[in-house]
């Protein structure tokens, strides 16, 4: 089954609207029928103050009780204020990071999996040089008890 789908979300505070999100979610193929069953996500959250969108790719693969996952995530946003500032003292005018994660777990039982997960973000101010980084490595915990999932 091909999942097609949009939604529009606004968030309001003292009879005012805060912002207005936008989200776009595209599969090319049902389950199975293309390799790690890719997903397209698009996200677009515009506050008054910037506008930001979120680029995803979401990619998964079952094998008996095997899971892999991948998910490829960008995030690009331009300010219209000059409130912010850099760690140089640059006006915060735009900015880009990247974000990588991925994991393998094996399904101990129906309700138990095991795992481990990497996760990897980058950010860029301004389109510029990296300001910020992140690496992590750990294990992974899925309790599945129905309709609540830990």
């Amino acid at each position: 089954m091909l999942i097609r789908a949009a939604s529009v979300e606004l968030e309001a505070a003292d009879d005012r609207i805060d912002a207005i999100a936008a989200d776009l979610i595209y599969r090319p193929a049902s389950d199975g029928r293309i390799l790690a069953d890719p997903t397209l996500y698009l996200e677009a959250t515009e506050t008054g103050n910037e506008l930001e969108l979120e680029p995803k790719l979401l990619l998964g693969y079952r094998f008996h009780r095997w899971m892999a996952a991948t998910n490829l995530i960008g995030e690009f946003e331009f300010r219209h204020n000059d409130r912010e500032l850099v760690a140089d003292g640059r006006i915060h005018r735009n900015g880009v990071a990247g974000q990588l994660t991925a994991g393998l777990a094996y399904d101990l039982t129906k309700q138990f999996a095991l795992g481990i997960e990497a996760h990897g973000r980058t950010e860029h101010p301004n389109f510029g040089r990296e300001s910020a980084a992140l690496l992590s490595l750990g294990p992974c915990l899925s309790l599945d008890l129905g309709r609540p999932q830990f």
